[in-house]
């Protein structure tokens, strides 16, 4: 037996439809919206939440690796100082 095929929507159905999902979306009150705008989710509050502890989180660690550096800046610095000397040793360069 051949598939059966299925039903065309009629005409009504189909205008039915897209005024519905039209009127949906003009008044902001589609599925998604009336979901993600929920004030039971508290969404607002919790991506607030989320980038706070991410910036504090972020900031730590940049913070951290700030910090580094400089140690590691001072350590170069010093070695510096100590290969001028010895190079001064060794030349006789006038050190200031």
């Amino acid at each position: 037996m051949p598939p059966k095929r299925a039903k065309n929507k009629s005409r009504a159905h189909r205008e039915a439809e897209k005024v519905e999902n039209d009127t949906d979306d003009v008044k902001g009150v589609a599925l998604d919206h009336k979901i993600l705008l929920n004030p039971a989710f508290k969404l607002d509050e919790i991506v607030e939440r989320g980038s706070v502890a991410t910036m504090k989180s972020w900031s730590a660690v940049v913070t951290e690796h700030l910090n580094w550096l400089q140690s590691q800046k001072a350590a170069l610095k010093e070695l510096m100082r100590s290969a001028y000397d010895f190079l001064a040793a060794i030349f006789g360069f006038i050190h200031y």
